[in-house]
């Protein structure tokens, strides 16, 4: 049911769960991106010769979604959908034709005096001239958002098709705009004050001319701006009025159209638009401004590598990573990690930016940096906000020793980032080089949901996933390789902020490729911020191609300084499949809700009660703890019955404690594994023992119980009740193969309450092997038991020990499996 249940959670999640890769448009500048084994337009691009043609219709390339292309050869690229990509142009002769879901065109300098065509792409959001020359930019059957020219003395010819339309054009060098069609327009033509000679010839057409000159110099002819006869402007401010020469006799009625121009200014919008448009926002800032912390995870906490410039965390940082070194050149990041060998996991050794990564509320960012290692390794780019659990946008790219440009996006973020970061997961390289840091923004992205792949190995591959669904409400996920573990999943972060002290509703329906039968396939939800209060089960089951709705309820209690969580789905499976996951709805709820939903569940007291299987014990259950000893769980809102196989509605709720009795203390606090728990504890020599009831806020009331209503293994000691009762402790998964002896020193074995009591025994339980078994006589005399076992070849090797039988206490002072001669 929750993902603290199983041990492998422990170390990567503690670090990354709260990283995430986007599902909305999964942006990535990498051919090697590791989901799709197929050529990418940026290889195809590439490798191109001059005068190819890229047919997008017919080639099957992998396209991701904003991404960013440099063309240095004249190619031609036609027929498809580039899916919101910005084109570099950085050669003559090259045309992009029928291409659809273009965000931007850069003619660059490169092209000197040279040509670059656009035909039939209909809505290019902008198209920036900083190149090209007499023979001119020529655009067809296209519709351009802002059209920015920077090139002096460029022509910008629209052809005869007369469905050619710019809504806004920014003039900041001289030049000539014309068209073969009046039915063609140029927009809103607004002229820099730089300008000084601006030919409008053939048929263009003008809605609007205005300069930036301001209004004092508007009597003062300052631009020579050249009319032919069939030109057509609507309206324009008094300075071009002013500046107009034509070979009409009348100014005012230079229209083809025989009409007087209609005055017109310059509002402001119109100016605020166009001196943000000059130069296209040039997104790069080389990384060696930035400074990386080098992070690796150890017993203790973060290990936190100072900078090249000797910065760091003081709230983080508990010494230097031995053997790893963070160099600054003007050029590059070069990070060099001597201790290779030790990495067996993708996020054994990350990096983290000095600087902050500033998000805004509603914002969608593209971050770009170029990378490259000494041998070919899987990495982790991410970027999040620690401080308000925000979900990190993050992609596992495969990088090879050439620089290449990898992209990920922070899709749109519900608040403000307040302690935004880039992360870098190393892998398995000895020296990463990184350069080229970039972070602009972008369109609002549509979806409803990012991606973040939980890997705990350095195998990606083995996971994929792709696009959205049902206008950003879905997601494609495809585990392709089955697994003996769910020790890696894929995360699917729902972009819902969650109000602390408030509980959430999660139904969603799913579509399983493949037939999962009960335990091929786990789904948890919670809050991040705290793994913990986690809700699901790892015993779903599925018809193939059927749809199937989950229902989770995820609780956002507050335990830090936050003032809101994420909603996070996570999906595992020990089976090869694809799942569609569609209509996800995130709405508020309440316990009593859920309660009058579902007429099983009711509030248990949860976890590592019998030292291996977590238990589930109901309001008004007695509990021990033992000397010295704490005793601690959660509150789940749970079937008790069977807690952790309930498809749907199997809920962690944190519940706040009251402490009640001098000799009990209860309080919720953080544990080593940055998990939060109840916790009694017990400073007496003696075993003490805990009811517990909840009260109409649903806190816990703590209060004394009796011996007498204990069953169960606490501690170091086995209350066996009236009924027959077996009790697991001492699991291991260390054996080998081969004969052990078990050796047990049983304190005491003595009657519970004075009646006889019936047989009590001890079992050493293996994989595939013989058990051991022992009646332990009723003693109040220390008592030393030995038992001979066999471990057999499996899979998994384990041995847990079970004291089994009625109305006894068994204490047990120590366990031990010792191996002997190898089984003949």
């Amino acid at each position: 049911m929750k993902k603290k249940l199983f041990t492998y959670f422990t170390g990567i999640f503690i670090v990354v769960s709260m990283l995430f890769v986007s599902c909305q448009n999964d942006s990535s500048d990498s051919s090697d991106d590791v989901t799709v084994n197929t050529v990418t337009l940026k290889e195809r691009i590439n490798n191109a010769k001059a005068g190819d043609i890229i047919d997008l219709g017919k080639e099957s390339l992998k396209i991701e979604d904003a991404d960013s292309y440099t063309i240095s050869r004249a190619l031609t690229i036609k027929n498809g959908s580039a899916k919101n990509a910005t084109f570099t142009v950085e050669n003559t002769g090259i045309v992009l034709e029928n291409v659809k879901d273009i965000s931007g065109v850069i003619v660059d300098e490169k092209v000197g005096d040279g040509d670059f065509s656009l035909k039939n792409c209909y809505e290019v959001n902008k198209v920036y001239v900083n190149g090209g020359g007499k023979n001119s930019v020529h655009i067809a059957k296209t519709v351009i958002e802002q059209l920015v020219i920077q090139k002096k003395d460029v022509r910008i010819a629209l052809a005869d098709d007369g469905s050619t339309k710019v809504s806004k054009t920014f003039v900041y060098e001289d030049c000539k705009l014309e068209s073969a069609s009046k039915d063609n327009s140029f927009g809103t033509v607004v002229v820099a004050e730089a300008v000084k000679n601006l030919d409008l010839a053939e048929q263009a057409s003008l809605e609007k001319l205005v300069s930036a000159v301001t209004a004092s110099a508007a009597e003062t002819p300052v631009i020579n701006i050249t009319v032919s006869v069939n030109v057509t402007i609507i309206s324009a401010d008094q300075t071009i009025k002013n500046s107009i020469s034509s070979n009409t006799e009348n100014a005012d009625f230079i229209n083809s159209n025989d009409k007087t121009i209609e005055n017109a200014e310059l509002n402001e919008d119109e100016k605020q638009e166009f001196e943000e448009a000059k130069d296209p926002v040039d997104p790069v800032d080389p990384v060696s401004t930035l400074n990386f912390y080098g992070c690796a995870q150890n017993d203790s906490g973060i290990l936190v590598q100072t900078t090249a410039e000797g910065k760091f965390d003081e709230d983080v940082a508990v010494g230097p990573i031995d053997g790893l070194t963070i160099e600054k050149t003007d050029a590059e990041v070069i990070v060099t990690n001597a201790n290779i060998s030790t990495i067996d996991k993708i996020w054994n050794l990350w990096l983290e930016s000095y600087e902050k990564v500033e998000v805004k509320q509603g914002k969608n960012y593209k971050i770009s940096l170029d990378l490259k290692a000494d041998k070919e390794t899987y990495v982790l780019v991410a970027a999040k906000d620690a401080k308000t659990y925000s979900t990190s946008s993050g992609k596992y790219f495969k990088i090879g020793t050439d620089y290449a440009t990898y992209t990920i996006e922070t899709g749109t973020v519900p608040l403000d980032w307040t302690d935004g970061r880039l992360q870098i997961a190393m892998g398995t390289a000895g020296k990463l080089y990184i350069k080229n840091y970039r972070i602009e923004e972008i369109e609002t992205a549509s979806m409803a949901c990012k991606l973040h792949i939980g890997v705990n190995t350095n195998k990606p591959e083995d996971f994929s996933y792709d696009g959205t669904l049902d206008n950003g409400k879905g997601v494609t996920l495809t585990f392709n390789n089955a697994s003996s573990e769910m020790k890696n999943g894929i995360d699917v972060i729902l972009n819902t902020p969650l109000e602390v002290g408030k509980a959430y509703k999660v139904v969603f329906d799913v579509e399983s490729s493949t037939a999962l039968s009960n335990g091929d396939i786990g789904i948890w939800g919670n809050g991040i911020g705290d793994e913990s209060e986690s809700a699901g089960s790892n015993h779903f089951s599925f018809e193939a191609n059927t749809s199937k709705t989950v229902t989770l309820y995820i609780p956002s209690y507050q335990l830090k300084d936050e003032s809101y969580r994420i909603a996070k789905v996570w999906f595992a499976a020990l089976k090869a499949c694809t799942l569609k996951i569609k209509n996800i709805k995130v709405t508020e709820t309440t316990p009593e809700a859920i309660a009058a939903e579902n007429a099983a569940l009711g509030f248990y007291f949860t976890g590592d009660i019998n030292g291996t299987n977590w238990s589930a014990y109901p309001s008004e259950s007695v509990l021990a703890v033992p000397a010295g000893g704490v005793l601690k769980g959660q509150f789940l809102l749970c079937d008790g019955n069977n807690w952790n196989s309930t498809e749907n509605a199997v809920t962690s709720f944190k519940v706040l404690s009251k402490d009640s009795g001098s000799s009990i203390k209860a309080e919720s606090k953080a544990d080593d594994s940055n998990d939060y728990n109840l916790f009694i504890t017990n400073d007496t020599a003696e075993p003490i023992f805990v009811k517990f009831s909840f009260d109409d806020e649903y806190k816990v009331v703590v209060e004394k119980g009796s011996v007498n209503d204990v069953t169960g293994f606490y501690g170091d000691t086995a209350y066996l009740g009236k009924e027959l009762t077996e009790c697991k402790f001492n699991g291991t998964y260390d054996l080998q193969e081969g004969e052990y002896k078990a050796v047990y020193t049983i304190d005491s074995a003595v009657v519970r309450d004075g009646n006889l009591s019936q047989q009590v025994e001890i079992r050493t339980i293996s994989s595939g092997g013989s058990s051991g078994y022992t009646v332990i006589p009723l003693s109040d005399s220390v008592q030393t038991i030995e038992q001979t076992f066999y471990v057999e070849p499996e899979k998994d090797l384990w041995t847990f020990t079970k004291i089994r039988g009625y109305n006894a206490i068994v204490k047990v002072a120590s366990c031990e499996y010792i191996p002997t001669e190898p089984r003949q």
